[in-house]
């Protein structure tokens, strides 16, 4: 009896010195005895859990500051004290005001000098702060995360190598890629078309302190290049020290689309009202020029009327008789170029004209020169002027001879094709079905800046005194006022192609009698641009 009175007033001792020795202490410590019994209780204690010393003492360490998960946490501290004598984790307890704190608790079985189980010491530092820290910055990563992954630009960083350390989800369907892992480590100059962007890109960020909306192309991982408006600057870590660069890729692809779109418009805007004033110009000199040919005309007529044959004069007045007839078609041409003309719209088998013009054509050009023809045999018919398109396939095919001085092949093909095929070519379709003539040589071509001009007015790549400028563009006016459209394919050294679409003729069977004229019509209205063109040189 007095052995166990003696054991117990040591504790109490002990607990006494402890008591004085860690009132200064930062840190919450509790004494307790085995079964959790609260015998010691510092200020640090009384002013992290809001009891004071007098409420505790004797009481259950488990009552008095009640954890979350009492009995898991309990069972598991419990065990821990019993097979390794002490146990450190986090734990969240409940304070005297309902308050609950997240702290760091350590519990550890003390001995006395005979290694006797003398009870249990708790030492426990808030770490509510910390954690609510931890927690905002986990919250704060999450919704990082979500807006990046989310966002449709694409958000990168490198290292100082230029090495890709981390980007959005969205550059995989800006990059063509199926992981992250394909992009993460990538040099950055490997993405550009042309890998000295980056080095540009870097220059000015080292200059300004970053770019802004910088354009360029990158590539694909299939190869495909796209239009880019990258954003970028440095980031630094808190000490300062640059860490590589950061920014926003933007694929612009779309934009530069509608942009070019924009300016081709522009384009068309400018070169309509420019055609409208060159048009109003030729419809005066035509009028003004046509009246003084009429005068050469009529008196060049009656003196051949008046004239002997057999004068020498007689062949001079043939030839003023003819260059004004030449002067005269060059009048209709300004005409048809100022839209000055009427259209003697009729039914036209086009496969009988193209065969008419090669002809024609077979007979005055050059034997160096090998004409083809590839036409469907049942070609529809399309609405249209005899004469004015049998002038488009002349002038076309006299632009072919005189790019080929050498000699070289000549093909002139005509097929049916649907309006979705024209579609891809065409910005808007009306017939369901078009005639689709092309007219191919194998001579000099044109450069990418003379195709862009060939249809200008009074625009010529031929010498001075060779050609007005006006064919291409008359050429041009004609196919747009038979409501179809023309376009050029030519690369230097490779010859030129030009494809002219037109709409087929929408005829009903009670219109047999248009369709009978048409083929009627042909060998009459062939006689005009033979009568014309008979002035060529003769095949050599």
């Amino acid at each position: 009896m007095d052995d166990s009175k003696n054991e117990i007033a040591a504790q109490e001792e002990l607990y006494r010195k402890h008591d004085t020795m860690l009132e200064k202490v930062f840190e919450a410590i509790v004494f307790a005895d085995e079964d959790f019994s609260i015998r010691s209780w510092n200020n640090a204690a009384q002013k992290m859990f809001g009891w004071k010393k007098q409420e505790v003492l004797g009481k259950s360490l488990l009552m008095v500051l009640p954890i979350q998960n009492r009995d898991l946490d309990t069972a598991r501290i419990t065990a821990a004290l019993s097979t390794s004598q002490s146990w450190n984790g986090e734990i969240d307890y409940g304070c005297k005001d309902g308050r609950s704190i997240s702290v760091h608790a350590s519990f550890s079985v003390m001995h006395d000098e005979n290694r006797k189980s003398m009870g249990i010491v708790v030492i426990a530092h808030d770490i509510t702060k910390r954690k609510m820290t931890e927690r905002a910055l986990r919250e704060s990563e999450r919704k990082y995360k979500s807006v990046i992954d989310n966002i449709h630009d694409v958000f990168y960083r490198s290292d100082k190598n230029g090495r890709l350390t981390m980007c959005s989800h969205s550059a995989l369907k800006t990059m063509g890629c199926s992981s992250l892992e394909e992009l993460i480590g990538v040099p950055l100059e490997s993405f550009w078309l042309d890998p000295l962007e980056r080095q540009i890109i870097l220059s000015k960020i080292q200059k300004d302190g970053g770019v802004n909306d910088y354009e360029g192309i990158f590539v694909r991982k299939d190869g495909t290049p796209f239009h880019v408006s990258v954003s970028a600057h440095f980031y630094f870590d808190e000490f300062g020290n640059c860490l590589g660069t950061e920014g926003i890729v933007r694929d612009i692809t779309e934009r530069k689309k509608e942009e070019e779109k924009t300016k081709n418009l522009e384009r068309e805007l400018y070169q309509s009202h420019k055609l409208e004033s060159v048009g109003m110009l030729a419809a005066g000199v035509a009028h003004d020029f046509n009246n003084i040919l009429n005068i050469i005309s009529i008196n060049a007529s009656a003196m051949e009327a008046g004239m002997d044959p057999a004068s020498g004069w007689a062949e001079r007045i043939e030839s003023i008789v003819k260059a004004t007839e030449r002067g005269a078609h060059l009048v209709k041409q300004l005409l048809t170029f100022a839209r000055r003309t009427e259209i003697e719209e009729r039914p036209i088998f086009l496969k009988d004209l193209i065969e008419e013009v090669a002809l024609l054509i077979g007979a005055t050009f050059p034997k160096t020169i090998d004409v083809k023809l590839q036409l469907d045999k049942n070609l529809p018919l399309i609405r249209g002027d005899w004469n004015q398109l049998s002038h488009v396939f002349m002038n076309l095919c006299l632009n072919s001879r005189d790019a080929m001085p050498e000699g070289g092949k000549l093909t002139i093909a005509a097929r049916i094709v649907s309006s979705e095929m024209v579609r891809t070519k065409l910005l808007q379709t009306k017939a369901g079905q078009y005639v689709q003539v092309s007219v191919a040589d194998s001579g000099c071509g044109m450069d990418a800046e003379t195709r862009k001009h060939i249809f200008d007015p009074f625009f010529t790549t031929k010498v001075k005194g060779k050609g007005t400028g006006l064919g291409l563009s008359v050429v041009s006016g004609i196919v747009e006022n038979h409501r179809g459209k023309i376009n050029v394919r030519s690369n230097p050294g490779k010859g030129t192609t030009f494809d002219l679409y037109f709409p087929a003729a929408n005829l009903q069977a009670n219109e047999q009698d248009e369709i009978d004229a048409a083929g009627k019509s042909a060998a009459d209205e062939s006689k005009t641009i033979t009568d014309y063109y008979s002035c060529l040189e003769p095949r050599e």
